[in-house]
């Protein structure tokens, strides 16, 4: 019977059960915090070229099931709500990457871009902070598991509330927009800042160099010198730095990105010197700056919306939704003098239930005369036969 009934569910109501289905939502939720690992960890650690690819890779995959998911809740019955609310803003700006990489090697494939232009995109002002946009999806999961939490507990509690929805949503666009608007001037200021260091840092030790040899540079600038080639006395000598041995440096750093290399008389050094300049830990501390934002701007975000939902369940809903089952009851034939609703704070709303309660108390007065004057009367002893 129960195979019968399941093979008669259309298959909108299927789907509206499945995203209904707490195993589902925790599985979108472990989706969340591994895209959300997978953009956080090449910044935490120092990862291989293969693997920092290998990240890249698995990023998009799991983009790609979240971009399943919002195809999902577009298609369900509930999908004029969705797309109303922030959620679906959230989504698109979390798969907007995604989007973009696919349109990008749509145009490779066409032979308008090459695979250069497309990887240039990662590196435009706040591209990681939008990418980093995706741990407002544990936001959105906040009121599912709120709800799930409540059922059984509230009695006849209304458990959705469209006024407290639409508040929440509009204070999470302005949140998000926001967040948005500060955070990609933040990255365009860490940008400008982050290459005038490295401008400076190339012009200290190429000028070094220049002077004084290539030697003399790595001794000045340890720390930003990967290796250096001099040619004394004819003899050429390579000295590398001992913290990244030229197998490492194939292996983790990027030439162009997380390193440049001076040569010869055209960058004004000596004839059959050369000199390899660290990057490297400028764009990390830049990717840093950028995460940091990012996670400064959820924990805001999460504060405030904690903070809102907090204030309408006891100022707003509680009260309200304690005077709708004291009149429903009261229709019932409870006779119930008073709401009971806490008078602190002392709200406009506590005065409405307070009238409520007065105009209901006025109203049984005379009833309850009539009744007593009634029962009075049918009390009256019965005048003896004649």
């Amino acid at each position: 019977m129960y195979l019968m009934h399941r093979a008669g569910r259309s298959p909108r109501t299927a789907l509206e059960q499945l995203l209904d289905d707490p195993l589902f939502n925790f599985g979108a939720i472990a989706v969340t915090l591994a895209s959300i690992l997978s953009l956080a960890w090449p910044i935490l650690a120092k990862l291989s070229l293969e693997w920092q690819n290998s990240m890249r890779v698995i990023d998009r995959a799991l983009l790609g099931l979240i971009a399943l998911h919002m195809v999902l809740q577009l298609v369900a019955p509930r999908g004029r709500r969705y797309i109303r609310g922030l959620p679906f803003l959230a989504d698109m700006l979390v798969c907007l990457p995604l989007f973009a990489w696919l349109a990008g090697l749509a145009l490779e494939t066409a032979g308008l871009v090459n695979n250069t232009q497309i990887d240039a995109l990662a590196g435009i002002p706040g591209m990681r902070l939008l990418s980093g946009v995706r741990v407002l999806r544990l936001l959105n999961t906040i009121p599912y598991f709120y709800l799930q939490r409540q059922m059984g507990l509230a009695g006849d509690r209304v458990l959705r509330s469209e006024l407290k929805q639409r508040i929440m949503n509009g204070v999470s666009a302005t949140l998000v927009f926001l967040v948005l608007i500060i955070g990609v001037l933040f990255a365009q200021a860490t940008r400008a800042a982050t290459r005038t260091q490295q401008t400076l840092r190339i012009q200290q030790i190429q000028l070094q160099a220049a002077n004084y040899g290539a030697l003399q540079a790595r001794l000045l600038f340890q720390n930003s010198v990967l290796s250096v080639r001099s040619a004394a006395g004819g003899a050429i000598n390579v000295v590398h730095n001992d913290n990244w041995p030229p197998d490492r440096i194939g292996e983790e750093l990027l030439y162009g990105r997380d390193y440049i290399q001076l040569d010869g008389q055209a960058n004004g050094l000596r004839p059959g010197e050369s000199v390899q300049i660290f990057l490297a830990d400028l764009r990390r501390r830049e990717d840093a700056q950028e995460l940091f934002v990012v996670a400064m701007g959820f924990i805001a975000a999460a504060a405030v919306l904690l903070l809102l939902n907090r204030y309408l369940d006891r100022l707003i809903l509680a009260p309200a939704e304690r005077a709708v089952r004291v009149s429903q009851l009261r229709l019932k034939g409870e006779e119930i003098e008073r709401s009971g609703i806490s008078q602190e704070p002392f709200t406009e709303l506590t005065l409405l239930i307070n009238s409520y309660d007065l105009l209901y108390q006025k109203m049984r007065a005379p009833a309850r005369k009539l009744l007593t004057h009634s029962t009075a009367i049918d009390n009256l002893p019965e005048s003896p036969a004649e």
